[in-house]
């Protein structure tokens, strides 16, 4: 732009002449266009774990979990929120409660965690 050139070196940028630029040294290659790798993302696990994450921490990370289930065809899933005080497994739940991904929720049966868990279907 108007005759000067914008030159970067690490963190440091100035303007210079143009005519004070030398032609890069050395062999000259011809650029070649980046490939594109497709990058072919594992299915989501059948379980989400988020013991010991606070409500406001824990109900982005299923939100984020159920679009992605939802995203590879839906299933059923478990979420995993402990006991504790039940203040945790009572958002997941009410979060749940008319979410427009989940066809179906309960508590877990006792091998899948009974109250520490919650056995969600995705559509």
């Amino acid at each position: 732009r108007h005759g000067r050139l914008r030159v970067r070196a690490g963190s440091m940028e100035m303007e210079v002449d143009i005519t004070e630029a030398a032609p890069p040294k050395g062999k000259r290659t011809t650029a070649k266009a980046p490939s594109r790798k497709v990058q072919e993302l594992e299915p989501p696990a059948p379980e989400l774990k988020i013991i010991g994450l606070r409500v406001d921490e824990a109900l982005p990370e299923m939100e984020k979990y159920l679009n992605r289930v939802s995203s590879e065809g839906g299933g059923t899933i478990r979420i995993i929120h402990g006991k504790g005080t039940g203040a945790l497994m009572r958002a997941v739940r009410e979060h749940l409660e008319g979410h427009p991904l989940v066809s179906g929720y309960r508590k877990g049966e006792p091998f899948e965690g009974g109250d520490g868990a919650t056995v969600v279907t995705v559509r």
